[in-house]
Order: structure tokens, then C-alpha cells, then sequence
């Protein structure tokens, strides 16, 4: 019994680094190319207007590969919000395409949120939700579906998945929502648990926070294992506490989702092990951590 469940560790494990073999050969990831076939005809709005937007919807992937029907109405209330708007609508652009790295990122992933809720005929136009907008809001809004991962094609694929949560904000509301811990003695922390927590959604905190830094890394971010000298975090085997350390315009973060209860982000300097988790208002820094 022993040898077969050895074995069965063995084959997930060359799986799980087949998988991000094919994920990280390249290291980071390369922007998406715009698409370069037919737009929409009012398309010519927003390319005469705001010609980084055009850019950016076209390197969304749910058009790579050619615009149908669906996603041509699906542009089309985009296009109708902007001209109803477009100071509203530029000034969220303008906040949504400093989520991640431009340089790195292969598209801006809160502008595919955008799209998808055009995608879901969620985007009414007498409920414009980029007035008083916020990334919170947005993803609230557009990623409402994450708990059903198990039936839901947007989610399911590793690849797809890491693709876009190509910013330490996204990562962090996804894992608060979806990954959850759970202590499993005789698990590594290596860069292949990052597909392991993916498949199981959940981990001990080596193995989350092996997950949260392949992404940052994938990303293009800074981002290192960092360890907690703190006895009462300790693993029931006497391990310390695991967590991400990554940097944003030159400052130091933690990001510390492998607990009981989620730390989320905080400042490298205010990072207390020991105190209560819900002191801390995790969005509220996320603005902090838009590139400059």
C-alpha cells in the first residue's frame, strides 16, 4: 500500500513539472500580439480616441483568434459604455491597465473582466459600473463565478488561469477566495506545488506560497520564498512559517494567504505574524501596488 501511494506521489510529481515546464520554459510571460483582423465598425471610435484601449482589447484572448458574433456584440456594448462616457471610461482604463506589468503581462485582465460582463449581459448601461470604480468592485462584479470552478471552463486550466493573475491584487483575491489551508504533512515547496495547490485549492503555507511565487515570478515580479521565524506558526513537524516576499516599485510586500485565515498583502515594515488577520483592510493597498 505504502509503495503504491509512493508511486502515485511520484507520477503527480513528474506530471506537476511536465506542466510547468511547458508554463515557465520561457520564464515570464510576452504580451499577447493585437488581434489583427476585422473590428466592429464603431471600433474606429476607440482607436481614433484612445488608441492604448484599442490596443489592449485587442490582445484579450477571447478575441485572438477572430471576433464571432458573440464577442462582436460583446465589443459592442463596450463601445456603446465608452461613448456614452468616455472621461468615466478613460479614467477606469487608466487605472485598470496599471494593474500588472504592461511590459510583461500578456493582456490587461481587468479589462477582460470588463469584457466578460458584456460577455454575461451584465453590462448595463443605466449601471455603469466604472463610476466610482474600483478593482474590488470589478472582479466582485465580473468573478462571481470562482467557487464553480469544477463546471466552469474560465477557470479549469492551469495555464489560462496563471495567464490571469498576472498582478500581485489578483493573485491575492483569488487565493483569499479559492485556495484554502489545509496541513498535509510530506508535500515539498517547489515551483511544481504551484500546479498541485491549483488542482487541490488548498495547501499548507510552503506549498501556497510556492503557488503565489511562481505567478508573481511569471508575471514579471520580484518574488522569493520568505521565512517567519515565529514558534507559535510553526507546522506540526516544526517547520517555520512560509510566505512571498515581492517588490513594487522598488518597496518590499508579504503576501501571506497560506493560514487559517488569510493575511492577504501588507507592507514588508508592518508585518506582524502574530496579530490578528482582519485588522488588516487587504484592498486598501492594493492601489499602492499599481505600477508607476
Amino acid at each position: 500500500m505504502k509503495n503504491a501511494s509512493n508511486k502515485f506521489a511520484a507520477i503527480i510529481f513528474i506530471l506537476a513539472l511536465f506542466i510547468l515546464k511547458g508554463c515557465a520554459s520561457l520564464g515570464p510571460s510576452v504580451p499577447n500580439q493585437p488581434y489583427g483582423g476585422t473590428y466592429p465598425e464603431k471600433f474606429e471610435v476607440i482607436k481614433k480616441n484612445n488608441p492604448l484601449l484599442a490596443t489592449e482589447l485587442g490582445r484579450l484572448p477571447e478575441i485572438q483568434h477572430g471576433i464571432s458574433k458573440t464577442d462582436q456584440v460583446a465589443m459592442n456594448q463596450i463601445i456603446d459604455l465608452y461613448i456614452q462616457d468616455p472621461l468615466v471610461f478613460d479614467k477606469a482604463f487608466k487605472r485598470m491597465y496599471k494593474v500588472g506589468l504592461p511590459e510583461v503581462r500578456k493582456y490587461c485582465t481587468p479589462l477582460q473582466a470588463l469584457f466578460w460582463l458584456s460577455q454575461d449581459g451584465k453590462l448595463a448601461s443605466a449601471k455603469n459600473p466604472l463610476k466610482n470604480y474600483t478593482l474590488k468592485s470589478l472582479l466582485d462584479l465580473a468573478w462571481n463565478d470562482l467557487h464553480s470552478w469544477t463546471d466552469n471552463d474560465r477557470w479549469k486550466d492551469f495555464k489560462i488561469v496563471v495567464d490571469r493573475l498576472n498582478s500581485p491584487q489578483l493573485l491575492d483575491y483569488y487565493e483569499r477566495r479559492v485556495i484554502r489551508y489545509q496541513y498535509l504533512p510530506g508535500y515539498g515547496e517547489g515551483p511544481e506545488e504551484a500546479w498541485t495547490v491549483f488542482n487541490n485549492k488548498y495547501g499548507h503555507c510552503a506549498q501556497i506560497t510556492a503557488f503565489t511565487v511562481y505567478i508573481l515570478q511569471k508575471a514579471g515580479y520580484k518574488a522569493e520564498r520568505h521565512i517567519i521565524d515565529e514558534p507559535k506558526l510553526r507546522s506540526p513537524k516544526g517547520n517555520d512559517h512560509r510566505v512571498c516576499l515581492f517588490i513594487v516599485n522598488e518597496k518590499r510586500y508579504i503576501m501571506d494567504n497560506g493560514r487559517m485565515r488569510p493575511y492577504g498583502i501588507i507592507r514588508f515594515e508592518d508585518y506582524k505574524p502574530m496579530e490578528h488577520a482582519y485588522q488588516f483592510h487587504y484592498y486598501k493597498i492594493w492601489n499602492e501596488l499599481s505600477v508607476d
